[in-house]
């Protein structure tokens, strides 16, 4: 009887970490929800959402390599996780890994394709089917999933970013100009979109409002973009020069 009620307590105990692992995940506190997956996952390994989230905590540390063994370790338990392969292969292109980063892209389409088939009208689904078709360089492909999703749901701000970027690689600097001052109505404060779109506008031939999005840019970027910040400064500074003229 004192085996049951002891177990009974661990399982109790174990569940009620789990509660305020997820409480912290939710709120954002990723050391903190770490430690206590960590502590859910020794006690009970089968656990896959805290598995999955355990990673997701680690790639917002910007610990990569425990991120990428925890996804890693999930789909050896699972492997038809598709969110756990599209962000393990997004961590491994991040890095360098781009063999491998295809791989797993590649094994998560038809995975997303047979999602999107039982639920056409989610909006994730197809945003990450078509994060998968882009980073395959599969454009076409791509462009229509993005598409409807963002018919689906009108503020996907990733699924217009990830548009963006399609156009934007196939120099169609008309749309991506398009698409990148979307993402700025959803996220004026960013300041990436501001350089892309200054870029779009450039290539247009737009100048004065190219400076204009150069500066934004200037004025919202935090410090990391140092090769960006030089590249925006001497452009708008040319580009100001040949209004001069």
């Amino acid at each position: 009887m004192s085996t049951i009620i002891l177990i009974l307590a661990l399982v109790q105990s174990i569940q009620d970490v789990t509660t305020s692992a997820n409480a912290d995940f939710k709120a954002g506190r990723w050391a903190d929800a770490a430690a206590k997956y960590e502590t859910v996952l020794k006690e009970n390994g089968s656990d896959l959402p805290s598995r999955f989230k355990l990673a997701v905590c680690y790639s917002r540390l910007g610990n990569v390599e425990a991120a990428i063994a925890a996804y890693q370790t999930l789909l050896t338990q699972d492997a038809a996780i598709y969110e756990a392969r599209v962000n393990l292969a997004i961590l491994l292109a991040q890095h360098g890994r781009r063999t491998e980063a295809s791989e797993q892209f590649e094994k998560a389409v038809p995975l997303l394709v047979e999602a999107v088939k039982s639920e056409p009208s989610n909006a994730d689904y197809l945003y990450l089917l078509g994060k998968s078709y882009e980073q395959l360089k599969a454009f076409p492909q791509a462009i229509t999933a993005l598409e409807q999703a963002i018919r689906i749901k009108a503020d996907h701000v990733e699924a217009y970013e990830t548009l963006a970027t399609v156009f934007y690689s196939q120099k169609n600097w008309a749309r991506a100009a398009q698409v990148l001052s979307r993402v700025i109505e959803l996220q004026p404060r960013d300041a990436l979109p501001h350089f892309g779109l200054a870029t779009c506008l450039d290539n247009l031939g737009n100048a004065k409002e190219a400076i204009v999005q150069y500066n934004q840019f200037l004025e919202l970027d935090d410090g990391s973009n140092d090769a960006r910040s030089f590249q925006a400064r001497q452009r708008a500074k040319t580009l100001e020069r040949r209004l001069k003229r």
